[in-house]
């Protein structure tokens, strides 16, 4: 093919598609170390083409094209026509891509990202954590991390840098084994003009995997970033000492995870709590040192599976009746509520419903109340509802414990927490 021919089709491409290539994993290199050959790239192919003028000329053009103090990637012998494996061993090829060359993958073409969505990639999760300078991606598969989306860390000097388009957006990215650099590829300042919504946004759709948010607050507006992910499966703010009572209110009418809401940030000043905040029935609750806004009414209508409380004010007739309201409903969704006090509650008499001393032929004596920690139950009182679920109530000095026995002698371990 003539070298007027072979330039066209590389204007006709455009620079920023060839960008968008240059440096993924397993497909063809914008050149080779070879003199007498010069591939370039198509949305779909890859084509050789001989003769040394045409790479020089080729080469000439991508170079003046390019920001100033880019390299050129280092120079590869051998192409492998990866693509044109059979499906079942290209897929089984591409589950041993480390995972941030899977990404790079993905970026390629649209059949790309849609193969690399039919693949056993293994991630569960994708852990989102936003704090001023350090916020980052981490892609899990269980409990081990296979891969880091960094913002804001200084990559080597060394390293080659290139241009991804995401969801539309060009960014700056850069590989260095698990991390993956991404920046805006025009330079900004301050923690909103990171791309993190995008690469999230593509991240979701790539993986199918739910995502998990942990925001501290810290140097930034915590009002300014979390509409961006309204909808997660777990939200943790936690890091700072008190929390603006607008910004509690902004998270209890805004902010509802579809599993887990844990706040461990107390407020700065009178807090007035919504009537019902909007995280009233999520799968896992925690108020960590911050719960003394918590009215006997809104803790009467929570609907959550498991509850973790401290630095209350109930009463005791709103544990009482907590309890009672269990006992004579036919919920199954309930399995654990933990009320630390901040002011000791009072008497609780149970004698609407009928209690009795335990017994661990029925149930088991130990229960985790959290992964790390177990508690004794055997000083409790139990109660058995109409339809044979055994429940247990500890009234402690400073703390309520109310189990409910899904499995009635579950497996236990770690480090007991002795009540008192």
């Amino acid at each position: 093919m003539a070298p007027s021919i072979a330039s066209k089709m590389i204007e006709a491409e455009g620079i920023e598609k060839l960008d968008h290539l240059i440096g993924a994993i397993s497909i063809p290199p914008v050149y080779t170390s070879n003199p007498t050959t010069v591939t370039i790239i198509s949305r779909s192919k890859a084509f050789i083409y001989s003769g040394e003028p045409l790479r020089r000329h080729l080469m000439e053009q991508l170079m003046e094209q390019q920001p100033m103090g880019w390299n050129p990637p280092p120079p590869i012998q051998d192409i492998f026509p990866l693509l044109k494996l059979p499906e079942n061993a290209l897929k089984r090829v591409l589950e041993l891509f480390e995972c941030v060359d899977l990404i790079d993958f993905s970026l390629c073409s649209r059949s790309c990202k849609l193969l690399t969505q039919t693949i056993n990639h293994r991630i569960d999760s994708i852990d989102l954590s936003v704090m001023a300078n350090n916020t980052m991606i981490m892609l899990k598969s269980g409990l081990d991390s296979r891969a880091i989306i960094d913002f804001e860390s200084t990559w080597p000097y060394y390293l080659q840098t290139t241009f991804r388009f995401i969801n539309r957006i060009r960014i700056l990215v850069c590989k260095q084994g698990e991390i993956y650099y991404c920046r805006n590829s025009i330079p900004l300042q301050g923690p909103l003009t990171l791309p993190i919504k995008p690469i999230t946004d593509y991240l979701i759709e790539l993986f199918e995997a739910p995502l998990n948010i942990v925001v501290i607050p810290t140097g930034f507006n915590l009002r300014a970033v979390l509409p961006e992910f309204i909808k997660c499966e777990s939200l943790e703010v936690a890091g700072v000492p008190y929390m603006a009572p607008d910004d509690m209110r902004y998270l209890f009418e805004t902010i509802k995870p579809n599993g887990r809401f844990s706040l461990k940030v107390r407020n700065g000043a009178y807090f007035y709590p919504p009537e019902l905040p909007l995280f009233f029935d999520v799968d896992n609750l925690e108020m960590i040192n911050t719960a003394e806004w918590m009215t006997g009414e809104i803790f009467l209508r929570l609907s959550c599976n498991r509850i973790r409380l401290s630095y209350c004010q109930l009463r005791a007739q709103d544990l009482e009746g907590f309890v009672l309201q269990w006992y004579f409903s036919n919920s199954t969704h309930m399995e654990y509520v933990e009320v630390w006090h901040n002011v000791t509650p009072g008497l609780m008499t149970f004698k609407n419903c009928l209690v009795r001393m335990p017994d661990n032929l029925l149930r088991g004596r130990y229960y985790n109340n959290t992964p790390t920690t177990y508690i004794d139950c055997n000083s409790g009182l139990d109660m058995i509802r109409k339809d044979g679920t055994i429940a247990t109530v500890l009234a402690c000095t400073r703390s309520f414990h109310f189990i409910i026995w899904k499995e009635r002698f579950p497996a236990y371990g770690g480090t007991q927490l002795f009540l008192v």
